[in-house]
């Protein structure tokens, strides 16, 4: 599990996928973190790049993002944290 530490290092971007065991649909995000964080860097990086060229459409990106603050504030929420 993450121990909640962050970096402005730029590999710590190689620890995306390290969510708690507990957290509910993790394998989905683990997945699909991956992809957003490609998408985010190919928007930061490409001048040419266009909707078309993200890996997930912005709906899907907006439903997963969602979905992903709801679980991870019920993980927080259970593991006592007051919010």
């Amino acid at each position: 599990m993450s121990d909640g530490g962050f970096s402005t290092d730029s590999g710590d971007h190689q620890k995306i996928d390290m969510l708690p065991d507990s957290i509910e649909n993790k394998e989905i995000y683990k997945a699909r973190l991956k992809t957003l964080r490609d998408d985010r860097n190919l928007c930061d990086y490409s001048h040419l790049a266009t909707e078309n060229d993200l890996l997930i459409n912005v709906a899907d990106a907006r439903t997963l993002v969602t979905n992903f603050m709801s679980d991870s504030k019920q993980f927080l929420l259970d593991k006592g944290v007051q919010l």
